[in-house]
């Protein structure tokens, strides 16, 4: 319908060096157009392979703009002993410690793109008439977030998207404002296996309750919370590079208002 509002929504692409199969498949994307592209982060999982993947985005076509938050792999790059320390420790300073922290460069290259950051911000699209708010948080474990400053002087009459990395965020209060939480993360469990799953969860922080597609209820409280949708994403763990019944996605959201 024509006044629907169309989103695709992109998230952990962990581009590497040589991605030739997420290439093609972004090159496909690009030939069709949305009204919004919104994406919850990780784009690389080295440093020297985010100018693939940024330039990759910058050719997706969206109407009314390309916005981005980030997560954890877009503030830091991992080691392989890293993963055992998230495991092990329950330490982020200590974690963080062992990484190579790289957000400083993806930003300045970013910031010369047409992809609009939103950290810990909101902005306002008019699309068709209707105004929608998009908010936008720093990671919740690797950066700075302030869910504060991300609804701070909005109007919560219009129709509010969040973009949160982690769906963790469902556990604070002020996300409720939002009508619609988009996040990433979990890679819909990456590898679908009792043991192994539990293990992939932990590693990433959340219940494995929450591995992909819509939530409208807390699992835990039983409590109402605003939509929450996860994308599963199209990349996978440098530690586990490989997915097993838990395919790649993307999401394409419509949105139709009734009034």
């Amino acid at each position: 319908m024509p006044d629907d509002i169309t989103i695709l929504h992109l998230s952990d692409f962990h581009f590497r060096k040589n991605e030739t199969t997420k290439v093609k498949f972004l090159d496909k994307l690009s030939k069709q157009v949305f009204d919004l592209i919104l994406i919850t982060g990780d784009l690389a999982e080295y440093k020297e392979a985010m100018n693939n993947c940024i330039s990759k985005i910058t050719n997706l076509k969206s109407i009314y703009g390309t916005y981005i938050s980030f997560g954890n792999h877009d503030h830091y790059q991992y080691r392989w002993y890293s993963v055992l320390l998230s495991i092990i420790y329950n330490n982020k300073n200590l974690v963080h410690n062992s990484l190579t922290y790289i957000f400083d460069d993806l930003i300045k290259k970013i910031e010369k793109t047409n992809i609009k950051m939103l950290i810990n911000k909101n902005t306002t699209v008019k699309i068709r008439g209707k105004n929608i708010n998009l908010c936008g948080i720093d990671d919740y474990y690797a950066g700075n977030p302030s869910l504060e400053e991300a609804f701070s002087n909005i109007n919560l009459n219009n129709f509010t998207i969040l973009l949160s990395h982690r769906p963790d965020v469902i556990s604070n209060e002020i996300a409720s404002k939002a009508d619609l939480i988009l996040s990433g993360h979990t890679h819909g469990g990456q590898i679908i296996l009792p043991f192994l799953t539990t293990i992939m969860m932990k590693t990433i922080g959340i219940s494995k309750l929450y591995k992909e597609g819509l939530y409208l209820i807390d699992k835990k409280t039983k409590r109402d919370f605003p939509k929450l949708y996860i994308c599963s994403g199209i990349g996978t763990s440098r530690f586990h590079n490989f997915r097993l019944f838990s395919p790649p996605s993307v999401a394409i959201i419509k949105i139709k208002f009734t009034f």
